[in-house]
């Protein structure tokens, strides 16, 4: 899927357990009870741990109170990072008290920090065992089993979530995830707009929205969203960054630019994928020469990564370089992840404007089996299969593209030069 910013998921946890039952004994142990359940929020993380340690060690504590002091303090480990302390404090938690289902909860979000899918699925289990209508439990374990794959037992639970707790905006999202990663683009855009109705102020619903409208050829409700973010977060550096790809489908350059020096300027992390997107946009303004010390700068920064590498080939084909231009396309498809065809396509596309259609067609052929929907790559195909006369393949082949890219023919020709035109 694309940027991780993107589809993070998010855990629901179980917060800090206050101390039932009758005013404690003394004021000793009635302060390091507050300690213990974060009454006291002006006490660091350790002095809670503190507390808690106080009340587990004393002989005279309850095993109710036992339970919840090991639970407490397996929280604030976690918030502390220390996810080993919090998963046996959870485990000392449900020793004591084999029907607590927050510790089953929070033990299982947990072993997902962990990467542990399935002791937290295991987890979430038990912890629906014990109470089968909880919204939180339900979508945590959703959450782990997209991330294993098991995307139809995802949506499952989700939408049992649901139906427990139907104003529950976190799981109308999490299940437009699980739909989005199913190709399954009008039911995640349907989950993500019924997780805005319940939530306005939600900033992962436009975020998903916005990537799930532009996959689906709708770059303005794309910008749209986007703009919606940047109201509630305004320095939301990978905003800005994905509001500029949105605004160069709909073919708005400058917009694009702009977009993405507003990301270079507010977070350095995603500088490399911007600085590789202000070049694209450069390109496809006829500014080649100009994109060169961007995507220079972004190879700087991330020299495995393919991506600069196939902008600084293509920019180099714009400007008539050919042999620079060979070099890098080399290096580009062979740092290519095994899902990523752009640099194929790019190679391909170069290849096809050069005339040598036997290189073209392998290397979109290459391109297509890494990613089977990359809009480039299928119009530089259907573009080449015109021209060997296919014209059935070609406008199938266009068809699909601009499902997902409707100015994917200008922005081929904007990239690649005027001559690649499907008539």
């Amino acid at each position: 899927m694309t940027p991780s910013g993107l589809w993070r998921l998010i855990l629901t946890a179980v917060p800090l357990v206050l101390f039932p039952g009758a005013v404690a004994e003394t004021p000793l142990r009635a302060g390091m009870q507050r300690l213990c359940a974060g009454t006291d929020s002006e006490f660091p993380r350790v002095a809670q741990i503190a507390g808690c340690d106080w009340i587990i060690q004393s002989p005279e504590t309850s095993p109710p109170h036992l339970a919840i002091a090991f639970y407490n303090r397996g929280v604030s480990r976690r918030a502390a990072g220390d996810t080993d302390g919090a998963i046996a404090d959870y485990g000392e938690a449900i020793r004591v008290n084999p029907n607590y289902a927050s510790a089953f909860t929070n033990r299982g979000n947990a072993r997902r920090d962990q990467h542990d899918l399935a002791g937290a699925i295991a987890d979430y289990t038990e912890a629906l065992r014990i109470n089968p209508f909880s919204a939180s439990s339900l979508t945590n374990r959703g959450n782990a089993r997209r991330e294993q794959g098991d995307l139809p037992g995802a949506i499952e639970d989700h939408g049992a979530a649901i139906k427990a707790q139907p104003s529950f905006a976190l799981a109308w999202r999490n299940r437009g995830l699980a739909h989005h990663d199913l190709g399954d683009l009008k039911a995640a855009l349907a989950d993500f707009d019924e997780a805005i109705r319940l939530d306005p102020s939600y900033a992962l619903g436009f975020h998903n929205r916005a990537l799930a409208r532009r996959a689906n050829g709708d770059p303005q409700g794309a910008v749209e969203d986007y703009d919606a973010l940047l109201r509630l977060r305004p320095r939301h550096a990978q905003a800005f960054h994905e509001r500029g790809l949105a605004r160069g489908d709909l073919g708005d350059l400058a917009g694009a630019v702009a977009d993405q020096d507003t990301a270079i300027r507010l977070d350095r992390r995603i500088a490399a994928a911007a600085l590789t997107a202000r070049g694209l946009a450069r390109i496809a303004r006829g500014q080649a020469e100009a994109a060169m010390p961007d995507l220079l700068a972004a190879f700087s920064m991330t020299p495995k990564d393919a991506q600069p590498l196939a902008g600084l080939c293509l920019a180099r084909h714009r400007m008539q370089r050919r042999g620079a231009t060979a070099g890098e396309c080399t290096l580009a498809t062979a740092a290519a992840r095994p899902r990523e065809g752009w640099p194929h396509a790019v190679r391909g596309g170069i290849a096809l404007a050069s005339g040598d259609l036997g290189t073209a067609a392998a290397d979109l052929a290459e391109a297509l089996q890494r990613e089977p929907t990359l809009a480039t790559a299928l119009f530089l195909r259907a573009i080449l299969r015109q021209w060997e006369g296919n014209e059935a393949g070609a406008a199938a082949d266009a068809a699909t593209a601009r499902q997902s890219r409707p100015r994917i023919g200008e922005q081929v020709s904007e990239l690649f030069g005027p001559d690649l035109v499907l008539n």
